[in-house]
């Protein structure tokens, strides 16, 4: 039998056993199901629309690194474990939480300057992944560097960056960018407030101090308000906050510290990071240390 047509195609009959030999093979899967309302609202994509509707995820829940449990019991561990990004610059992988995000701005503090945008420290973070975010070194000696070299002026050319040419603001040039020179103070407040807003988080939670939040746990910072020379130190293979040095530019929230602890003659607290207000108050506390260079 042939099976080509005089054109030289493929005949009608024989393409018609194909696809009724196709047809009868996957019957049952292709016959139509009729479904009632009862149906509808029990299936689970009715009843949990959330769990379907959303993309899939990349990385199981149990695989991720917050999961390992060891790293709740650190109060450093949620800084060092958080997403990696690369410095603007010395482009070196560091840790999210010890980095400073610097954000793309329109300029409009100052009219009558030529520069039409600013290089500003980001609070938000990223609102959609087109943003141009430059991360910094979470370090004030950086930003002091910065502000020295640039001059003390309120605003200066940002003497090399580098963004995609046309994202949200259609910016090409990178002349047009400045540098505000109170960046470093303005950083400097920004990370304070967080380290603030922690303790006043830990407060509400836990109104009076105590000592069983902190004794007896292999993971307790030891908090001393006594005189130090560096910000931290080792007692009985316990890591030690010296809040003197840490906290010497602001005796207002140092003075808070000790009314909420009520330190003893040691005039130190042990606390555990094993809470969830205690163990972000000590990560703030670490990273606040970083940024002064204390690390």
């Amino acid at each position: 039998m042939s099976l080509q047509s005089p054109s030289g195609g493929m005949s009608s009959k024989f393409s018609r056993r194909i696809v009724e030999s196709v047809l009868s093979r996957h019957s049952n899967r292709y016959k139509p199901v009729t479904l009632s309302a009862k149906d509808v609202n029990q299936s689970p994509v009715f009843q949990r629309p959330a769990k379907w509707i959303s993309k899939p995820s990349l990385i199981s829940r149990r695989s991720r690194i917050e999961s390992y449990k060891p790293l709740e019991q650190c109060p450093f561990a949620s800084s060092l474990a958080s997403p990696p990004r690369m410095t603007y610059m010395s482009r070196i992988i560091i840790p999210r939480d010890l980095l400073v995000r610097m954000q793309l701005t329109k300029n409009n503090i100052t009219e009558d300057s030529p520069l039409a945008y600013l290089l500003t420290p980001s609070i938000e973070g990223k609102k959609k992944p087109t943003d141009p975010i430059l991360y910094y070194p979470k370090d004030l000696q950086t930003f002091r560097n910065i502000t020295t070299k640039h001059g003390d002026k309120g605003v200066t050319k940002v003497s090399k960056v580098y963004f995609l040419a046309g994202v949200d603001f259609g910016v090409s040039d990178k002349e047009q960018t400045g540098w505000l020179a109170k960046t470093e103070k303005v950083v400097d407040l920004i990370e304070f407030a967080k380290l603030t807003d922690s303790f006043e988080r830990l407060e509400t939670a836990f109104p009076s101090f105590s000592p069983a939040m902190g004794d007896g746990s292999d993971s307790a910072i030891i908090l001393s308000f006594g005189a130090a020379d560096h910000p931290f130190s080792y007692a009985q293979q316990l890591t030690v906050f010296n809040l003197q040095v840490i906290l010497k530019d602001h005796k207002e929230l140092y003075d808070r510290l000790v009314s909420y602890f009520k330190p003893s003659s040691t005039m130190s607290v042990s606390l555990s990071p094993d809470q969830d207000h205690t163990a972000s108050f000590l990560a703030h506390l670490y990273e606040y240390s970083v940024l002064l260079g204390m690390h």
